[in-house]
């Protein structure tokens, strides 16, 4: 397998969280803090059990008629799919054009990281860069070109394995 999860992982920071039992307030506090658009949400074994996002507090403030005040993270879980860090980075990529996020998880089912759309552009600069230079695009169908431009990569010093 061309990229992992975990290659993609490495060196992130551990996830900020939010528990269901705390307030909208707070979640939007930490979400603003660190210039967040959503947050994993874990239960006090840090199993995941979704998300919270900016859309979906809208949408528990327009569907339930609350104040800001009276809204709890467990009033705005979003469900996405995990992942473990040795799977396939493009089964990843798929799920990510139809969901904000997806959650990483250990063999416990713990969670340890988060990546979005904005991770995936970032690891991916220095490929599509490089790529630029070859006149090609890379895509989902250019896996074995990527695996390629990876090793370049790295063999250059570029990135680190």
């Amino acid at each position: 397998m061309p990229f992992t999860v975990q290659q993609l992982i490495e060196g992130h920071q551990e996830p900020i969280t939010a528990s269901p039992q705390d307030s909208i307030q707070k979640a939007l506090a930490l979400m603003t803090e660190h210039d967040f658009s959503q947050l994993p949400v874990v239960d006090e074994n840090k199993k995941p059990l979704g998300i919270v996002t900016s859309d979906s507090i809208l949408h528990a403030l327009s569907n339930f008629g609350v104040s800001l005040a009276e809204l709890r993270v467990s009033h705005t879980i979003m469900k996405v799919d995990t992942y473990s860090p040795d799977e396939d980075l493009f089964d990843l990529l798929d799920d990510l054009k139809n969901t904000y996020a997806v959650l990483i998880v250990n063999a416990e089912g713990t969670l340890i990281g988060i990546v979005t759309s904005y991770d995936t552009t970032d690891y991916f600069i220095p490929i599509r860069v490089l790529s630029d230079k070859f006149e090609w695009q890379v895509t989902h169908e250019h896996a074995a070109k990527c695996y390629q431009l990876e090793r370049i990569l790295v063999s250059d010093g570029v990135r680190k394995t």
